[in-house]
C-alpha cells in the first residue's frame, strides 16, 4: 500500500541524509512526492539549480524559497 511505501521511503531517506546523501535523499523524496523535502535536501547540498527547477515545476514560493538559499550560501 501507498502509505506504507512513503513511510518505508522516509526511513531510508533518514539513513541517507544521516549518512551525508543529500542529493540521493533529495531524489528519493521526488519520487515519492515529498516535493518540498526535496527542495529542502538539495538546498542543504548546495545543489541549487536542482532545487530551483523542481520549485518552478512545484511552486513560486519555493522558487524565492531557493532564491534566497542561494544568496545566503554564496
Amino acid at each position: 500500500n501507498r502509505s506504507m511505501l512513503k513511510e518505508t521511503s522516509r526511513t531510508a531517506v533518514q539513513k541517507m541524509v544521516d549518512a551525508g546523501c543529500n542529493e540521493d535523499a533529495a531524489r528519493a523524496l521526488e519520487d515519492i512526492e515529498d516535493y518540498k523535502g526535496a527542495i529542502t535536501l538539495y538546498v542543504r547540498a548546495k545543489k541549487f539549480d536542482e532545487a530551483e527547477t523542481l520549485a518552478q515545476r512545484i511552486s513560486p514560493d519555493l522558487v524565492d524559497f531557493v532564491k534566497r538559499a542561494r544568496v545566503q550560501h554564496t
